[in-house]
């Protein structure tokens, strides 16, 4: 911080001298300023980003203090250096495309009955169980961990770099956990790789990291009557149809 205030300083000074240290001599005073207090904007946004995610010690002091809530409890080596593991748990939903042709996404009538001819019936494994999850195939999974995140934070999702290396990824563009967030964690996993995978619950799938924000949010998650997936226990399908027109 101090940097930067010397550094707008600098420019505050050149430009009451009319001077145009390192820029071209077609540059006004004034651009000359601007320029330098964008530059001085970019650092400090650039700054406060690398501030605001959560490091291990500040993760162990969140969990202490109920601001991230996780049931059950993670384990210590569970807590990396900037993020927590989470694992996989017994619950599925596969898709069956020989029940639908396509789905017109932007038909909102017919779109809800569309998804759900998809999508099939929750599928529960036992704990020792495999779930096969073949080449090109996309299932929907949860999480073992149930999380509840304070106003004031929120959450990022990454799939782990082990895992990936065989093909498998664990989020489609879905990552971010909202603030106020209440629920178990959805998978969007999908094999890529040449063989099918078979999956055991309470492997370690993914990993959340999380970001303190400038204040706590007006409109958190589980509080709102339009949140499609709030206190999600189970990997539900597709709420597009519910989205405002």
């Amino acid at each position: 911080m101090l940097y930067i205030y010397k550094h707008d300083q600098f420019f505050r000074k050149r430009l009451i001298k009319n001077e145009k240290v390192g820029f071209s001599g077609d540059m006004s005073p004034v651009m000359f300023y601007i320029v330098g207090v964008s530059t001085c904007v970019s650092m400090l946004i650039r700054l406060c980003g690398m501030l605001m995610r959560l490091n291990d010690a500040a993760l162990r002091s969140a969990l202490e203090l109920g601001q991230i809530q996780i049931s059950p409890s993670p384990m210590d080596r569970q807590i990396r250096g900037a993020s927590i593991d989470l694992t996989l748990g017994q619950s599925f939903r596969i898709f069956e495309p020989h029940r639908s042709a396509y789905l017109d996404l932007g038909d909102a009538e017919n779109l809800k009955s569309q998804i759900e001819a998809l999508s099939s019936k929750e599928i529960q494994i036992a704990a020792n169980d495999r779930f096969f999850l073949h080449p090109n195939r996309l299932v929907l999974a949860v999480s073992e961990e149930i999380i509840q995140l304070a106003d004031d934070l929120v959450g990022w999702l990454d799939g782990r770099s082990s895992l990936a290396r065989l093909g498998l990824i664990v989020h489609l563009t879905a990552h971010r956990i909202d603030p106020g967030w209440q629920g178990r964690i959805v998978f969007e996993l999908q094999n890529v790789g040449p063989v099918p995978l078979a999956l055991k619950p309470g492997i370690k799938v993914a990993a959340v990291s999380f970001e303190q924000m400038v204040g706590p949010t007006k409109q958190p998650y589980a509080a709102s009557e339009h949140s499609k997936y709030r206190f999600q226990m189970e990997p539900q399908p597709s709420q597009m149809a519910q989205d405002e027109r």
